[in-house]
């Protein structure tokens, strides 16, 4: 029995004889597919945007490294006497100048210098050092027998002589010893015992003298300068000199930190000065009474002072701050 028009007969997608009526529904699949095509366009485009950024993302999320050797800001000085007192606290790097120094440097030459460390008694040891190219290199120098712990004073007597004072062993004896062998052999002398002047931290409002100690007008001495003819002390913020008759005459040196004799005179070096912006260099006349600053340079490379020393001897200055040793030609003016 033939089938109608009506009959439920499957329909082809295409019709042979050309017929439209088919033609909406493959439309509908045409637009189907071209839809599905630009959406996995676009999600290969995306994925390969974000293969390119991952390289710049992963960057910019490790942790930035830090560096501490070297201050990335010149350490505010402090205002004059703010480091003393309850409760008082110093920046990282800044110098307290209500203690004695700890660090001693003494001159040979241009080439040759001493440096030590105090230590401390018992526990110490004080440490000594000797350079003879200019700083570049410091050895230890062998004082092992000595078994210094903790050291007062340091002389350089010569290009291979040397005097210390200190203390040694567990009772802390006060003894001074001398080399003339560029320290690879020591010796007690009791000669420089008796002629040396300086500061015990247990005792640091007070100077020993071979005269017996002497009590200087200011809270806090800090530096017995070598090589002067009468006694001279830094104290916080100024240079004090004791006269034959027993008069105190002084200078003020704001943020000095380190001072030495010198054939004209005195070098101090300060922090905190005006104009520059690491350690200023300036000289003094020996006798203070009356006396100014006259400037001579600034050394730029050490804005943050954490300990300094200096030393003069045949027209060089030598100074050593932080971790650093410079020698200046010229009085402090180029280093």
């Amino acid at each position: 029995m033939a089938r109608g028009k009506g009959s439920g007969a499957p329909r082809s997608l295409w019709r042979r004889d050309g017929g439209s009526s088919d033609q909406p529904r493959w439309r509908t699949w045409l637009i189907i597919g071209v839809a599905l095509f630009l959406v996995i366009d676009v999600v290969v485009i995306a994925l390969a945007l974000a293969q390119n950024r991952a390289p710049a993302d992963e960057s910019t999320s490790r942790p930035i490294p830090t560096f501490t050797d070297t201050p990335a800001t010149p350490a505010t000085p402090a205002a004059p006497g703010a480091g003393s007192g309850a409760g008082a606290t110093n920046a990282p790097g800044a110098v307290d100048d209500t203690l004695p120094a700890t660090r001693f440097l003494a001159a040979d030459n241009g080439t040759s210098a001493w440096r030590a460390t105090q230590g401390s008694c018992p526990t110490g040891p004080g440490v000594i050092e000797r350079t003879t190219d200019g700083g570049v290199t410091w050895v230890n120098v062998p004082a092992a027998s000595l078994d210094l712990r903790q050291i007062f004073r340091f002389t350089s007597l010569g290009a291979s002589s040397a005097a210390v004072v200190g203390t040694t062993g567990d009772d802390c004896t006060l003894e001074a010893f001398r080399t003339f062998s560029a320290g690879s052999t020591w010796s007690a002398n009791a000669a420089e015992l008796a002629a040396a002047t300086y500061i015990d931290p247990a005792e640091p409002a007070v100077v020993q003298t071979p005269a017996g100690p002497v009590t200087p007008p200011c809270p806090n001495p800090r530096q017995v300068v070598p090589g002067t003819a009468n006694l001279t002390v830094l104290c916080t913020d100024q240079l004090l000199s004791q006269q034959s008759g027993g008069a105190w005459s002084s200078a003020q040196v704001p943020g000095a930190l380190a001072a030495t004799s010198t054939s004209d005179g005195l070098t101090v070096v300060s922090t905190g000065v005006q104009g520059c912006a690491g350690l200023s260099i300036a000289t003094l006349p020996a006798d203070l009474s009356g006396a100014r600053l006259t400037p001579i340079g600034c050394l730029a490379a050490e804005t943050s002072p954490a300990e300094v020393a200096i030393s003069e001897s045949m027209g060089s200055l030598w100074l050593w701050s932080n971790a650093a040793s410079y020698v200046s030609p010229d009085g402090g003016a180029t280093w």
